[in-house]
Order: C-alpha cells, then structure tokens, then sequence
C-alpha cells in the first residue's frame, strides 16, 4: 500500500475579538490544517503524485454526528481546497485562500471529504457522477474520505489526516499483437466496453455509490504504438456484475476483435483496478485469437480471456 501525506500551506491568519486592554482575554480563531493519504492505488494522478489544480470538497462537522445541515458548523460547507503542486507531497491551498477555521468556544468537529470538488452537490448531499467522458480520469475518479475517526477544536497542534479510498472501478488494457502480425498495433486501438450506466452519484453521507440511467457503450482509445509493442488503454466505470460484457478492440488496420468475459469472473469491486494483458494473435484463415489475464489490484486471482476476430 503506497501512502501519500499532502499538507496544508497557509498563512497563519489568526483572527478574533480583543482589546488592548486585557490581551489575555482574547479568543483567536485557529486554521485548520490538513494532511491526506490514499489507501488504494491512485487512478487520478500522474505516476505517484497529485496534480496541480486537483481539487477536493471538505465538510466541517459537529463531533460526534453525521453530515446534514444542521450538523455543519460555521457554514463550512463543500469548502474547497485545491494541490499546489505536483509531486508526491504537494499542499492544499484553499479556494479564494480562505482557510476554515476551528470554532472559538472549544466544541470539538470532525471533517468529510471527497474528489473532485464540484458545485452541483444536491440538497441530500449527493455527488453527481458522468463518465461519459472518458478523456480526463482526473476529472472522473471520485475518492471518498469519510468522517474522520478523530475529532478535533481549537487546541490542535497537528494536522487533520483525511484518508481517501476510491469508490469507482479502473479497467487498464495492455494491448499487444503477436510477432509477425504485421505491426498491427501501430497508432491507437479503440476499445468498447458494452453494458455500462454513465450516471450516477456518490453519496457523500455515507460513501455509497449509485449507478442510473440506461446502458450503453463506454469507448476509449489507446496511446500509440508502434509494430508489436503494446499500448495502454484506461476507463473508469461504475462497480457491477461483469456477465455477459464482451470487449471489442478495433485496430488501425481497421479489424475488430472481440473477447468475452468468462462467467467464473468475479463482478466489478468499487476501489479496484482489473488490469487486462491482451494478445492479438495472427490471423489464420479469418481468424485471430485473443488472451489475456485480469488481476483485480490487491487480489491475486487471475482469469483467462479468449476472443475472435469479426470478420465482416
């Protein structure tokens, strides 16, 4: 398991009410200063690192309570807080640099978050979820981090350690041909996956993901290759029962291979990539033969795929 710690950078603004008279009478407000960990394998960023810009929504809320209105306290609500850098360790800097502040009395508050940030968080405190759009995985990999376990006022010293875990599923194709294919894999395979629902939300009182709407086909492309080197293709999609799903891989030279999951497979686990080795062998006589592995991360089964060419 990789851990990832990205502090808090603020300034420490410290503000109040006081008189010159009796300094010792002040209550000052302090920060709130975060760090942040994710306990499963990142989908959403480059290499080991956040990226410039990644934004999270975090809920300030009264101890010993679960996220509604009446439990948030001083209107820090979908605070938005956004990496400063790239890298393994980056900070979080609050949108418009205004930080979140413990309350003045004492009260002890425990904080919610999640990725990406979003402004169309409904009434019920709903997240909505498109992966129609499959070009930008940052924009699409939603990580829940729920009420921390520890609460916290305004005598802490160190920072709120908010633990992320992914709710969604990665799908990661490698993509060779065999020797002597001819080099088939040259420039980008587009790859469908059928049977999938796009929408849906994360519900952020309790971390449960709901998919909607009707099915349909998610198609992403490969990067480029060249002769029988691989390439790499990615998708997210919502957790669900892989019967019945059946890959399809359109090469450059325009022929589409099909390969269907077998039965023996377990369904999609939210929090999970499935990485997928798939061979596209010569083709003999009208067809071609695909193989492949599928290891679910974190579980070291594995399950063979076997596929045909459609010929028209």
């Amino acid at each position: 398991m990789k851990r990832f710690i990205i502090p808090f950078i603020a300034t420490a603004v410290l503000t109040g009410t006081c008189t010159h008279e009796d300094l010792s009478k002040c209550i000052f407000n302090a920060p709130v200063a975060f760090t942040g960990n994710m306990t499963q394998l990142q989908t959403k960023v480059s290499g080991e690192s956040w990226n410039t810009g990644d934004s999270v929504g975090i809920y300030m809320i009264k101890a010993g309570t679960t996220l509604s209105d009446a439990n948030i306290v001083d209107s820090y609500s979908n605070k938005r807080y956004s990496a400063s850098l790239s890298g393994a360790q980056s900070g979080f800097i609050p949108f418009n640099l205004t930080p979140m502040f413990y309350p003045n009395d004492g009260s002890h508050v425990t904080f919610l978050a999640y990725h990406p940030w979003s402004g169309a968080i409904t009434t019920d405190f709903k997240l909505p979820i498109n992966l129609n759009n499959q070009s930008n995985q940052s924009a699409i990999d939603i990580l829940y981090a729920p009420v921390t376990s520890t609460s916290f006022n305004n005598a802490t010293t160190v920072p709120v350690l908010l633990t992320f875990k992914h709710v969604l599923v990665k799908l990661s194709f490698s993509i060779t041909h065999s020797a002597g294919a001819g080099g088939l894999v040259g420039g980008t395979i587009t790859v469908s996956i059928p049977k999938q629902l796009r929408e849906g939300f994360l519900d952020l009182k309790n971390g449960l993901v709901q998919s909607s709407g009707t099915q349909g086909v998610v198609t992403i492309t490969s990067t480029s290759g060249s002769g029988t080197s691989a390439v790499t293709a990615e998708a997210i999609v919502f957790p669900g029962s892989t019967s019945g799903i059946t890959f399809s891989f359109l090469n450059s030279a325009g022929q589409l291979f099909t390969a269907s999951i077998p039965s023996s497979h377990p369904q999609w686990d939210g929090g999970y990539i499935y990485t997928y080795v798939i061979t596209l062998e010569d083709a003999v006589a009208g067809t071609a033969t695909i193989t492949g592995t599928i290891t679910p991360w974190g579980d070291g089964g594995t399950y063979p795929l076997t596929g045909t060419e459609v010929v028209p």
